[in-house]
Order: structure tokens, then C-alpha cells, then sequence
């Protein structure tokens, strides 16, 4: 399980921190890709690069989509030089993420391409509960991008159905959203998407639900941390409608 301290984590400043961003993410990003150049068989810098990598695409992804498919494909590259277990999750992480670049660019076809080939590393390597329904996984990121390629090209009920036994895999393991900040976050993300399908065809009810959801657990969070500015942000946009 992801850990990391509740108060600190995500804090951002007032400024715009995701372009605050890039120019550090870039320069880690070159210096692990050109120590992986020297030596053919270093994994240890290819699985670096896998990191750093996916960093700054998911960073440049909002920004200047066309730059993150250039990051993504680079990482991919290195990621492909290895062929250990975890390089390969790391491929269809980042195969799963590069979709959202592609969909801000209108390259539908790409996006497809990307979330299949993301599966394809993962159905081989069986459908373990335990790792199928990880929040904030592998698969969790390839049902998510599947989920939103279906909603951007018009298909909110498929996004939906898709959702729905995501969460239903999710919650088999029983997360800890209501102590673990990083979980919190990601099935906060979970209840937004599907409180999204539910709002598009007008099943206003159903959304609703999605909605409470989402506003209950941060405002636990907000008593359990009082004050902390990412908390109250994420009140103040789960309460939007």
C-alpha cells in the first residue's frame, strides 16, 4: 500500500504547479534516459526512466500533449530494452496514461491502440483479485483510460458499466480510502467519473449518490485533517455540480 504522510501530501502552491513542474521533471527525466544509454543492460536506470518518465508525461499530458507522447514513447523505448516482470507492468502503465495525451489531441485511434496494447501486457499475467482490483494498479489505470476513451467518443453507459466493476473489484479488497490520503484521492477520481456518466444521460439520482459519496469522504478527511489546503480543494470541487 501506497503510504506517505496525510498532511503533507499533494500540497500545492498557488501558483501553477504542474508547469512549476516540468522544467525539474525534464532535467531527472534526461539524466536517468542518458545514464541508460551507456550501458545496454542497465536495468536498474531503464526502470528509473520508467519513473521519471511517467512523471512527466502525466505532468505535460494537460499541458502540451504532443510533448508527452514524445515522453511516453521514449520511456516506452527504455522500458522495452528489459523484459523483467515489473518493466513490463510499468509498459502498460504508461500505455494506459499516454491514452489521455492522444484523446487531447484527437488521435482516437492512437488512444485505442495504447489502452489494447495495455491490456495485452496485462491479461497474460492472470487476473489475480488481489492485484486486478489494487487501487491506483495497473489495471486500475487501464480501466480507467478504457473508461474514459468510452465516455470522450460518446459512450457513457459503456464507460459507466466499465466503472462500476472496477469499483466493484476495488471495494473486494476493502481499501482504506478513510485513512490513506493516496486512496482517498484515487476513488475519489472513481466517484467524479461515474457521478460524470450518471449526469450525461440525465439519471440525476444516480449521480447524486456518486456525488455524496465523494463529498462524504473528504469532508472526513477534512475533520481529520482541519485546515490542510488540499483537503478543503478537494471539498470544494467534490460540492460542485
Amino acid at each position: 500500500m501506497r503510504g506517505g504522510n496525510p498532511g503533507t501530501w499533494m500540497r500545492r502552491s498557488p501558483r501553477s504547479p504542474r508547469a512549476d513542474a516540468i522544467e525539474p521533471l525534464q532535467k531527472a527525466f534526461d539524466l536517468v534516459d542518458q545514464i541508460a544509454a551507456k550501458d545496454p543492460n542497465d536495468a536498474t536506470f531503464r526502470d528509473r526512466v520508467g519513473t521519471a518518465g511517467l512523471q512527466l508525461g502525466d505532468v505535460l499530458r494537460h499541458i502540451d500533449p504532443r510533448r508527452a507522447i514524445s515522453i511516453y514513447a521514449r520511456t516506452l523505448q527504455r522500458l522495452r530494452e528489459t523484459h523483467d516482470g515489473t518493466a513490463l507492468l510499468r509498459q502498460a502503465r504508461v500505455l494506459a496514461h499516454s491514452a489521455c495525451a492522444y484523446e487531447r489531441l484527437g488521435r482516437w485511434t492512437a488512444a485505442q491502440q495504447a489502452i489494447d496494447s495495455a491490456f495485452a501486457i496485462l491479461k497474460p499475467m492472470g487476473q489475480d483479485p488481489a492485484v486486478v482490483g489494487m487501487l491506483g494498479g495497473e489495471w486500475d489505470d487501464a480501466y480507467r483510460a478504457r473508461a474514459d476513451y468510452e465516455f470522450q467518443t460518446g459512450h457513457p453507459e459503456r464507460s459507466r458499466a466499465i466503472l462500476l466493476d472496477l469499483q466493484d473489484k476495488l471495494l473486494a479488497l476493502d481499501p482504506t480510502p478513510e485513512t490513506d490520503l493516496r486512496n482517498a484521492f484515487d476513488m475519489s477520481r472513481l466517484y467524479a467519473s461515474l457521478y460524470r456518466d450518471d449526469v450525461e444521460p440525465g439519471r440525476l439520482d444516480e449521480a447524486k449518490h456518486f456525488q455524496a459519496l465523494r463529498i462524504g469522504l473528504w469532508t472526513g478527511w477534512d475533520h481529520r485533517l482541519p485546515g490542510n489546503q488540499f483537503v478543503r480543494r478537494q471539498v470544494e470541487a467534490a460540492s460542485r455540480r
